[in-house]
């Protein structure tokens, strides 16, 4: 594992070097189309097979966290 590298100024953080590893794993166009053939095959079969059960639950819970939500603001 590598080890993070330190600032020269130990008092102040500096962005160009954080204290901690930059993340270097990204999202490439292959994965980003499986994961979206998958959502949209996961909703056609909540569709076709399942008659939207699960899709109209997501929906409630969705405006339930936003009314929630808007609570809070």
């Amino acid at each position: 594992m590598r080890q993070p590298q330190r600032a020269a100024n130990n008092s102040a953080m500096s962005f160009a070097n954080p204290p901690y590893p930059r993340y270097t794993h990204e999202m490439t166009n292959t994965l980003a189309i499986i994961l979206g053939i998958f959502i949209i095959g996961f909703i056609a079969l909540d569709i076709f097979v399942i008659e939207a059960d699960v899709l109209l639950f997501l929906a409630r819970k969705f405006v339930a966290l936003t009314e929630y939500l808007a609570f809070w603001r």
